[in-house]
């Protein structure tokens, strides 16, 4: 392997079309390949028996994928470092070849600053420098690979979501003598067999706490004229309200979960499994009861407002 002295990549140096030192390995063979297999515990009679790689129709061995990444690795390890590296893609191109030359480089695209962070997007590459190999066939590329130091901030999350156009639901629960409820659009049917329904709650809410403490929770889906509801159990840090609470309209379901009177529909579930997914919990629930009215117009929520069906689409 031939090196040139590497020094890691900085803010300072990374100039849109900066490009790096390079790693050589010239003239591979079919002992690079064997002894690749070694390392790392790929040894498929491809890569080194001619008898066995002309029977699965090729005319010679050739190197593994990721002999090449490994080599292709080395320059982000040493280029980039890895603990600055936030994704990584990867495409094959072509076959390496006994005799062929591996040169790998990498090239500074963009640099620019975004949620507080420098960030800079490089694009590395494994090149088959041997303009002939051992059939005497023109290759360019034996590997192709991209990484980035880069990824969406939540502000261009959230506004790239919030062009999913969604139904409201008031996920509910209760436990013992008080209920609770929260406004959510983060719901999802799951399952016919079983019947069964998701929807993802944040992890430090105390409705979390008392669905997983009471194993029931019901979804409420609100027609269009409901806004006020959504409004009000979308407010934070409201407590649990009492189950006989005269004020609010709700009716113990089959599981005792509160269903809301007049909702355009219900799903009343037991708790089947719950998943850490980030800041959220996953709630999956069995369906045990439905209910639900014709004719009515569903309440939609869309870019951070209500809209009626006619203006959401």
């Amino acid at each position: 392997m031939v090196t040139e002295r590497m020094k890691q990549l900085d803010w300072d140096s990374a100039i849109e079309g900066a490009e790096s030192p390079e790693i050589r390995v010239e003239k591979v063979s079919r002992i690079n390949f064997v002894r690749y297999a070694g390392a790392s515990g790929d040894f498929n009679p491809i890569h080194y028996d001619d008898d066995f790689t002309r029977a699965a129709g090729n005319e010679t061995v050739f190197g593994q994928g990721m002999f090449t990444a490994g080599v292709l690795g080395r320059l982000v390890s040493d280029w980039l470092g890895i603990d600055r590296l936030r994704r990584y893609r990867v495409r094959f191109t072509q076959r390496l070849w006994p005799g062929d030359d591996i040169v790998c480089r990498g090239r500074v695209v963009r640099r620019y600053e975004e949620g507080g962070e420098r960030k800079v997007d490089v694009q590395v590459v494994a090149l088959n420098q041997k303009a002939r190999g051992a059939h005497n066939r023109r290759r360019d590329c034996g590997l192709l690979m991209q990484g980035e130091l880069a990824k969406p901030d939540a502000a261009a999350f959230k506004q790239a979501v919030a062009r999913f156009a969604s139904g409201v639901t008031i996920v509910t629960t209760a436990l013992h003598d008080e209920m609770h409820g929260i406004t959510a659009s983060a719901f999802s049917s799951l399952s016919l067999d079983p019947l069964q329904v998701l929807v993802c709650i944040k992890s430090d809410s105390r409705l979390k706490e008392m669905i997983v403490a009471s194993g029931v929770f019901a979804v409420n889906i609100l027609a269009a004229e409901q806004r006020d509801l959504s409004d009000y159990f979308a407010r934070p840090g409201r407590p649990p309200a009492r189950l006989d609470d005269p004020d609010l309209p709700f009716r113990p379901g089959q599981t005792g979960a509160p269903i809301l009177r007049g909702a355009l529909a219900h799903l009343d579930c037991t708790l089947a499994a719950a998943h850490p997914g980030g800041d959220h919990t996953i709630f999956v629930g069995e369906v045990c009861a439905t209910g639900y009215a014709e004719e009515r117009a569903p309440l939609v929520y869309w870019r951070g407002s209500y809209r009626d069906v006619a203006s959401a689409s």
